[in-house]
């Protein structure tokens, strides 16, 4: 159990609060869990103790996202969180947990997904957040290795314990087991299967952070699937490239407290369960939240409810889904400027000037899904030998695949292909400069030839399209370090810090920012992370 002084410390901080009335909130998300997946025990019995809510639908099929939609009520839409491991809660967006933490709730956050570590924002407001970070670098990190739901409800309970009974708290834990599950399957086949048993594992889990809650009197449970996953039906797999009833229904259970015992069939949206705890703590979310309480909440069968993924558009360059037309999933800009466009030309790379783009999505895109999700599993393991048979094959029939191909660069910088990478250079170069994924491995790889001008150039020209990557400003940070720019190391190394990379065992050996490691600052910054 990986606890320390530091959480006890923290309780006793919690506990200290004046004015408390020994009030205690509980949230459980669980990513990937079905609406009609069986209910372990521990859950059942919830249900039978409280309301369960038949007509849950999440605001996204992406991790961060709901998860995001639940803590501060905002739609991804508003709250610009779109993909689950670059995007940040803005400032100006407020948590539920803030809200609490401001009139002296304790408060704990326990995650078992990199989805959601630090650097996402949501681990604002929290007295001890207790997150994975990302471990891989690579296609690997989309599917990222989750910390196991025993491990993260054990924390959870202890810190629960450890609390003065008269403090008000609020607990989130975040499970994460189903995650991607069917591409962990040699034989995909068998995911039905494989999901049921591993959603029957988490009864264990459950049952300990339920009786964890049970101990404090009047605690009030709020237990919520983040979105839900395909399994094989009509030969699809994974969550993030469709919004229908099977990603976004999902079970929802509210108990104890304010709760009413029974079944409710109104029309709920996850962002309700945000709005919920904050009339429950007494506190108020910020103007951006479309949640309503679920216990005042109008029987609105007319209500709205809009989905959104973007991953088909940052992942493959497909459109992206919206449930509403009047609220679209605008695609993210990516116009890569002139000056960066002339940089990369300069250092001897050729970026095509017509960008590949997708109307539609292709034919067989439930095989591009299942082979480019199967690769980063391996890749997520370490299993690159695997990885480029799978990518490979793939490439086969979808020549032109951005995820594949990223894929399969990746790998010949890892050194770990077997056949010449000159197509797939130039169809990455050509048909997507305008696509992060595209950019940032094609750095990666002049990087690897020692091109370090022309892999600089890649890298900001990547930076300037997409999201804001840690990676990528490690990268340029290890750039700037090895040119002799201190300062501009120390930047960029700030912001990869603050956008949530930390590798710092990788950072305090990296031969590459030697030069940036001399300079004071680099203390000072590892200092202010808590290292």
């Amino acid at each position: 159990m990986r606890l320390t002084a530091t959480l006890a410390f923290l309780a006793f901080l919690g506990s200290s609060c004046g004015g408390s009335s020994g009030r205690t909130i509980v949230l459980v998300t669980v990513e990937s869990l079905r609406a009609d997946a069986a209910r372990p025990p521990a859950l059942e019995k919830l249900a039978g103790s409280g309301r369960t809510f038949s007509d849950a639908v999440a605001a996204s099929p992406m991790a961060r996202p709901s998860v995001v939609s639940i803590l501060t009520g905002a739609a991804p839409d508003r709250s610009a969180v779109r993909d689950s491991l670059f995007d940040r809660i803005p400032d100006e967006i407020p948590t539920v947990v803030e809200r609490l933490k401001a009139v002296g709730w304790a408060t704990g956050g326990f995650v078992g997904s990199a989805s959601c570590a630090r650097g996402s924002g949501l681990e604002r407001g929290f007295d001890l957040y207790d997150a994975p970070k990302i471990e891989n670098l690579g296609p690997g990190r989309l599917l990222p290795q989750a910390r196991p739901a025993a491990d993260v409800a054990a924390n959870a309970a202890t810190w629960l314990a450890g609390l003065d009974p008269e403090a008000d708290a609020f607990v989130w834990v975040h499970l994460a087991d189903l995650t991607a599950l069917p591409f962990g399957l040699d034989d995909m086949s068998t995911s039905s299967a494989a999901y049921a048993t591993a959603v029957a594992g988490l009864d264990a889990p459950l049952s300990v952070v339920l009786d964890a809650a049970a101990k404090r009197p009047g605690a009030e449970v709020l237990v919520a699937g983040t979105h839900g996953i395909y399994l094989g039906e009509d030969a699809k797999f994974g969550d993030s490239f469709w919004i229908d009833g099977t990603t976004l229904h999902v079970p929802l259970i509210w108990s104890g407290g304010r709760a009413a015992k029974g079944s409710d069939a109104r029309p709920t949206w996850l962002p309700d369960v945000g709005a919920t705890i904050a009339t429950s703590g007494g506190v108020t979310l910020g103007s951006s939240s479309e949640g309503m309480d679920l216990a005042t909440a109008a029987d609105a069968a007319s209500r709205t409810r809009p989905s959104w993924s973007w991953a088909p558009d940052d992942q493959e360059g497909w459109p992206t889904l919206a449930s509403l037309p009047q609220r679209p999933a605008t695609p993210r800009p990516r116009a890569l400027s002139a000056a960066a466009r002339a940089k990369v030309e300069a250092a001897g790379v050729h970026l095509g000037t017509t960008p590949k783009t997708w109307p539609e999505r292709p034919k067989g895109s439930e095989e591009v899904v299942q082979r480019v999700g199967r690769a980063r599993f391996l890749l997520s393991k370490g299993r690159t030998g695997p990885a480029g048979v799978t990518a490979r094959q793939g490439l086969i029939t979808f020549p032109d695949d951005l995820g594949l191909l990223s894929i399969h660069l990746y790998l010949a910088w890892q050194g770990a292909g077997r056949d010449p990478v000159k197509d797939t250079v130039e169809k990455l170069s050509t048909l997507y400069p305008d696509r992060q994924d595209a950019l940032h491995w094609l750095a990666h790889f002049e990087s690897g030839a020692k091109r370090a001008e022309s892999a600089e150039a890649l890298s900001r020209a990547a930076l300037e399209v997409g999201p804001r990557d840690p990676d990528l400003l490690y990268d340029l940070a290890c750039s700037r370090s090895l040119a002799g720019d201190i300062p501009g190391g120390m930047a960029f190394l700030d912001e990869a810090v603050k956008a949530g990379f930390q590798e710092w065992d990788w950072m305090d050996k990296d031969t590459d920012l030697s030069a940036v490691r001399a300079d004071p600052k680099y203390a000072e910054l590892r200092r202010t992370a808590g290292r």
